[in-house]
């Protein structure tokens, strides 16, 4: 969404920084606390928001993220503006000595990394049309209800732009999940039980058509039954073994708290309350058949969906229903810094971080 002009700027003059900000609400290490000094005021909630700090901590300028052309640049040059009459004393480099960071608080360690030896898949959503002859396309503004393309009311150039776009979200795959899906002597048209903890995993976390588009979960109260998956060996030699995953899904939540329920903007909806996704999956695991270790996970899930995507309010809803969302897996086999974002299924309904909620597993304690 951003022009050329911005991404340049922002790489010569800054050092771009993602956080949550919500670790402020629940965790204390030395990163938290420089996170909540009233002169950085990071954003602690969901609605997000960015800033331009000096490296001791000093809030120069609130950057207006925003679509409209030239606003998003003005506040970064302005912070700039800001930097550039500080003293020499914040600005020159070496100046500013930052210490070691500390032990990390065990609430947040768990979104730092997952688990000794967990796989990560890249996880994309994407709305999706038909034309004419029958044919899959990505939406155009026109799919989208004219409250969310009035340009009137969203003052943006390019109000359905988001929605239109690839949302990502990133899928951990445990040790003994992946281990367990390579048999121990593989042969063709052998079926192997995809492990129940994935299964539900997959139905509660990432199957969702408001992935990207809203901070809850829509279906984290479903199990196994909710879908079936299966995996068949296609081939299997003295390099490669590849298996076949072939799966459905009926997913429902009947939204009941919206009955009582409707936020503003909500007249202007064409859905209905309840939301379902019932996708198709296929797709291809692979093993190197030597080093035992997975190489491939491919899938896609393509189904109809209906109801809004988001349950309060009209973000990514469309006119028509039902309509089409399709869903890829990706195994990333070379993992970067970038990758190890933690999955938005990592997140509890309370904003903390569960990891034994989101692997379906027992806590412990």
């Amino acid at each position: 969404m951003w022009t050329e002009d911005v991404v340049r700027l922002v790489k010569e003059k800054f050092i771009p920084l993602a956080v949550d900000g919500r670790i402020v609400n629940f965790c204390n290490d030395s990163e938290t606390e420089f996170l909540s000094k009233p002169t950085i005021c990071v954003a602690n909630a969901a609605s997000g928001g960015a800033f331009v700090v000096s490296a001791s901590g000093v809030r120069l300028k609130r950057a207006e993220l925003v679509t409209i052309k030239g606003v998003f640049a003005r506040s970064l040059e302005q912070g700039l503006k800001a930097f550039a009459e500080l003293p020499a004393a914040e600005r020159d480099p070496g100046k500013v000595q930052i210490g070691d960071r500390g032990p990390i608080d065990p609430k947040r360690l768990v979104a730092v990394r997952p688990p000794e030896g967990t796989l990560i898949v890249r996880v994309y959503n994407r709305q999706l049309g038909k034309t004419d002859q029958g044919e899959l396309r990505h939406t155009i503004p026109d799919d989208y209800l004219p409250r969310l393309r009035d340009k009137a009311v969203t003052t943006s150039p390019d109000p359905t732009a988001l929605f239109r776009q690839p949302a990502n979200d990133f899928m951990w795959i445990t040790k003994a999940e992946w281990q367990a899906m390579l048999p121990a002597e593989p042969k063709k048209g052998q079926e192997v039980k995809v492990p129940t903890t994935l299964s539900e995993r997959i139905f509660r976390f990432h199957l969702d058509p408001g992935r990207g588009l809203t901070e809850s979960d829509a279906f984290s109260h479903v199990n196994a039954s909710a879908g079936k998956l299966t995996l068949v060996v296609e081939d299997a030699t003295a390099t490669e073994v590849r298996l076949r995953l072939e799966g459905y899904a009926k997913l429902h939540n009947p939204r009941r708290h919206l009955l009582t329920y409707q936020s503003p903007g909500t007249q202007y909806s064409k859905s209905q309350i309840p939301l379902d996704y019932e996708p198709v999956l296929l797709g291809y695991v692979a093993f190197d058949a030597a080093k035992k270790t997975m190489t491939r996970f491919d899938i896609v899930a393509l189904g109809e969906v209906r109801g809004r995507p988001v349950d309060s309010n009209l973000f990514g809803e469309r006119l028509n229903d039902p309509n089409l969302l399709g869903i890829s897996y990706q195994l990333v086999t070379t993992p970067t810094p970038a990758d190890y974002v933690s999955p938005r299924g990592l997140r509890s309904g309370s904003g903390n971080y569960d990891l034994h909620r989101y692997l379906g597993v027992k806590s412990a304690k």
